[in-house]
């Protein structure tokens, strides 16, 4: 072999040398940026499943609440309202329940008026997310109230009116009635259910043992079912 044969031979190893380092690192980018980028994107989704689950996973675990605040934590007649209690109590409910407040309106002719005085008052409630705004909910009537509790569907209704559970009852999972005369409450909501019920005793217990009588929130707030 004459030496110009000798460098062809050693041009074309080192051009296939060359050639094989530059091919090498092609596929060594080319796979490094194409499991890094699946990666990323299975990252990426995972964490949108996760947030989608976490939605879910609140959502389960938040069973819609109503609460009456008429009589209980708002005085229509004197405008009475105690903001601190019922920031404390909707505080501990909030954790577990989503919470819907209605708010009966007397006075048609400054309904609009009195909304936005109400809203303005408890404005630290919704500002905290305690209750979302859109759940703070108004009627004009007995009949309007019942419709929105009915329409929502809770998993409980806080009450402290005797009328609204007996029309009720049949339709809410529970309720949690607040009065301080809570046996006498009790015994004249039980005969009314019997009166819809002809006597019928079995009925009449199986419905009943769905309210829980509290003589007021600090109670409510001390039982274990919260």
């Amino acid at each position: 072999m004459d030496n110009g044969e000798s460098n062809i031979n050693f041009k074309n190893v080192l051009g296939l040398i060359f050639t094989s380092i530059i091919c090498y690192y092609t596929f060594f980018y080319l796979y490094k940026y194409l499991i890094s980028s699946n990666s990323n994107e299975n990252t990426s989704n995972n964490n949108i499943n996760n947030n989608r689950n976490n939605i879910k996973n609140e959502n389960k675990i938040k069973q819609k609440m109503t609460i009456n605040i008429n009589g209980l934590l708002f005085n229509e007649e004197n405008d009475v309202f105690n903001i601190d209690y019922i920031y404390n109590i909707l505080d501990k409910l909030s954790d577990k329940y989503n919470i819907f407040l209605i708010i009966k309106i007397k006075n048609l002719e400054n309904q609009e008026k009195i909304k936005n005085k109400i809203l303005n008052k408890i404005k630290l409630i919704y500002e905290n997310n305690l209750v979302y705004k859109h759940r703070i909910l108004f009627c004009s009537t007995l009949e309007g109230l019942e419709a929105i509790i009915r329409s929502i569907d809770p998993i409980i209704h806080i009450e402290y009116n005797d009328i609204i559970v007996i029309n009720l009852i049949r339709y809410i999972n529970e309720f949690w009635f607040i009065k301080k005369d809570k046996l006498k409450s009790k015994q004249f909501i039980l005969e009314e259910i019997k009166k819809d019920h002809n006597n019928n005793k079995l009925n009449c217990n199986k419905l009943i043992e769905k309210v829980l009588f509290f003589d007021d929130f600090n109670m409510l707030l001390k039982s274990k079912i919260i």
